[in-house]
């Protein structure tokens, strides 16, 4: 609008359109949608954020919307991946995303995690790592004109990191929780937890090799001291040391209550940024010490139980991850892609990128798996070598590799060393597109398909004796039950449902004013199980009417007009004290002691009834075995213990709804004998809970494995003997005359 005021001509042009404003709209909208259907994608759809992020990225970039361009972040806008600014843009951004991530995966692992599982993490870092880097660099060489090996390795160093947050679909998504053991996931996050930092030496070995080409003393000297002494080893020795010391303090803080709540959470992101912060200015690897902060920081599993309930790293999480995944998504430089003069083409980049995906981890991985502890069958060593996603990581890696290289090249390239500046970032940007079509829509194709329970894992056979059927974000609703609970099944849950029928009935006789008999109920179930005893019959009567369960104490008032049976039960007692012990958990870490004068390390949470709870068991059949994890106490690393099945019985344990108590059953006589078994109740009358609360799983799977020594021992030795009454020379029997003896 234009005004004519005091002679002068003004513009009214209110609206300002720039970069940092667009990205604002657009990512705060695509958060708002994926968080009103993040239940769809997440809990029914199997799909992550990334996915969605990379996908809706690639709408809004050059290529298509041309809505966000930071290709034009430079000095002169150029195509994807842009210049050199635009690289050190895209560098930090990817920095900052993984940062912040190792260091959550640090926090999260079990209590001394590392310590304890140093040999799988070892082979994983060190065989695995490496096999997956000199394979690739050979599949890059043979299939990419121009490139010889040292340049391909280069570009393969990019490559060998597993990254964390596509491997969150593996270990931390809603799928991932019922069909993934606890120690798969726990290995994969801790794999791509540190393998991200543990990537430099790969790449810097490559870059010093193909820089100072025919000499080998000089690159590999610097190589050792300044990559391996200074930035591995001091920076993960920094890393330690400010996670150490970092615990001792908010210890010492909550213990003289000079830290609040907000703070008190806010620990992810400050030590995750101090952290890489510190390491970045002194030049040593600020990754693999983000995540060795982050170990060191809840080393004894303290802080993880006084975060236990809150979900404020889940939310930066997203927030970093959506917002890294829509930046790479418009970056992705599909115009070299297709580039002659850099010797690429679409059909090449597919053809190696499904190369790679197939032969980097799965070969190595299969062939290892009895030397790496925490893979027990075939099944899990399969799995965990097709699960290794490449993603943010790789694009920090590449998008270094770039800035280390010069930032002129002749096209076309003359030299190895030209190919690969020019062709480093568009080969990795293509495996990154590949693996999260590949690893982001895998679980979504195995969920929906029709053989799902055959192909992947733990989908064979999966018995849960926890209850299940909430959507993921239920877990973290406090839920109060105002009864015990009467467990029915069998031929009863039928007969109940009748005996609910008729005490609806009664219940409207009731309300109608009608006369109904206070023995009534008693005699409805009296009919319906005639064979039940008093006990019996008074429980069904006074429960099956008065069981209510709650979501929030904002929802019930406790008082005598409810379904409680009088205010003083046991019921509502316990329901009252909770009521109680939730608004003091409401209250901030101050008031709680100020209040109560309790210290919140020794503080536990009596709100939940761990007895109850614990220990968890899972069970299922994978392979000839079964395999148990067990969880004693809440945060606790779950124990993995594998039974051996004969393969006679495999298929009615197969069958049975809980396999090792049908293992138990049919060989009770045995195991009783063995475990020295003097009590009334039969072995196979326990449920899988009690049999772990009598500390009896592991001595039966340590008696099973024994005999199958036994058995497989036997079977050779009868086999060696057939085998040398069949292949050795044939003996006969001469009398003195010369003449041979028939037998």
């Amino acid at each position: 609008m234009t005004e004519l005021l005091d002679g002068q001509r003004h513009d009214f042009s209110p609206a300002e359109a720039s970069a940092p404003h667009i990205i604002y709209v657009f990512l705060g909208f695509f958060i708002v949608l994926f968080g009103m259907f993040s239940m769809l994608f997440k809990e029914r759809l199997y799909l992550g954020e990334a996915p969605l992020a990379l996908v809706f990225g690639i709408i809004v970039g050059p290529s298509a919307a041309s809505i966000f361009h930071p290709n034009t972040w430079g000095d002169q806008p150029t195509d994807a991946p842009g210049t050199e600014i635009t690289r050190e843009i895209t560098l930090e951004v990817m920095r900052v995303c993984i940062s912040l991530s190792v260091f959550a995966v640090g926090v999260e692992l079990p209590k001394k995690y590392v310590w304890r599982h140093w040999r799988s993490i070892s082979m994983l870092l060190g065989p695995v790592m490496l096999w997956g880097w000199l394979i690739t660099g050979l599949l890059i060489w043979a299939l990419i004109p121009g490139i010889d090996y040292l340049s391909a390795l280069m570009i393969a160093s990019c490559v060998s990191p597993t990254d964390p947050i596509l491997a969150q679909a593996v270990v931390g998504g809603p799928w991932a929780e019922k069909h993934v053991p606890a120690h798969i996931r726990h290995m994969l996050q801790c794999e791509s937890g540190c393998n991200d930092g543990a990537a430099f030496p790969f790449l810097y070995l490559a870059y010093y090799l193909t820089v100072n080409r025919g000499q080998v003393g000089f690159p590999v000297g610097k190589w050792f001291y300044q990559t391996i002494l200074y930035e591995i080893v001091l920076g993960t020795l920094i890393g330690v040391v400010i996670g150490y010391l970092a615990r001792k303090l908010i210890r010492f803080s909550e213990k003289h209550k000079l830290v609040d709540r907000e703070s008190f959470v806010a620990q992810y992101i400050s030590l995750a940024m101090a952290s890489m912060g510190l390491n970045v200015l002194i030049g040593s690897d600020d990754l693999l010490a983000a995540f060795a902060c982050g170990t060191a920081f809840a080393w004894d599993g303290w802080f993880q139980k006084q975060t236990a309930d809150s979900n404020f790293s889940s939310i930066v999480d997203l927030i970093f991850n959506i917002a890294t995944f829509i930046y790479i998504g418009a970056e992705m430089p599909w115009s070299q892609f297709t580039n002659a003069a850099q010797h690429l083409s679409v059909g090449r980049l597919i053809g190696l990128s499904i190369l790679v995906l197939l032969l980097k981890r799965i070969p190595i991985v299969v062939a290892l798996w009895k030397y790496i502890p925490d893979i027990k069958t075939f099944h899990e060593a399969l799995f965990s070598g097709y699960f290794g996603p490449i993603g943010v990581g790789a694009i920090f890696m590449c998008t270094y590799g770039r800035l280390l290289l010069p930032e002129e090249v002749p096209l076309p390239p003359e030299t190895p060393n030209d190919v690969l500046t020019v062709t480093i970032q568009p080969i990795v940007y293509f495996f990154v597109l590949t693996s999260v079509i590949v690893h982001g829509f895998t679980i979504p194709f195995f969920a929906f398909g029709k053989k799902a329970h055959v192909n992947l894992n733990r989908t064979f056979t999966q018995n849960l004796t926890t209850t299940g059927g909430d959507s993921s974000w239920m877990n973290r609703v406090r839920r109060f039950n105002t009864t015990a609970t009467t467990n029915v099944s069998g031929p009863q849950e039928g007969q109940l449902s009748v005996v609910q029928a008729m005490q609806e009935g009664l219940k409207r006789r009731k309300e109608q004013g009608l006369p109904v008999d206070e023995d009534a109920e008693k005699e409805i179930v009296a009919q319906v199980l005639p064979n039940a005893s008093e006990e019996t019959k008074s429980n069904y009567a006074s429960i099956l009417p008065r069981t209510m369960t709650v979501d929030d104490v904002e929802d019930v008032q406790v008082s005598g007009e409810d379904d409680w049976d009088g205010d003083d039960t046991p019921e509502a007692r316990r329901f009252r004290e909770k009521v109680r012990l939730q608004s003091v958990g409401e209250q901030d870490i101050a008031d709680i002691h100020h209040h109560n004068d309790i210290d919140l390390e020794s503080q536990t949470v009596e709100d939940r009834d761990e007895d109850s709870k614990y220990p968890q068991v899972v069970e299922w059949i994978e392979g000839h075995n079964i395999v148990i994890n067990i969880t004693e106490k809440e945060l606790d690393e779950p124990e993995t213990i594998v039974i051996p099945i004969h393969p006679d019985d495999y298929e009615v344990i197969k069958e049975s709804q809980s396999p090792l108590r049908s293992f138990i059953q049919k060989y009770e006589d045995k195991l009783t004998g063995h475990l020295g078994w003097q009590e009334k109740q039969k072995l196979s009358d326990l449920s899988v809970r009690d049999i772990q609360r009598r500390n009896l799983v592991r001595k039966i799977a340590d008696i099973t494995q024994k005999y199958q020594h036994r058995f497989e021992a036997q079977r050779n030795r009868h086999a060696d003997i057939e085998s040398s009454s069949h292949d050795g020379p044939e003996v006969v029997t001469v009398r003195p005359d010369g003449s041979i003896v028939n037998l």
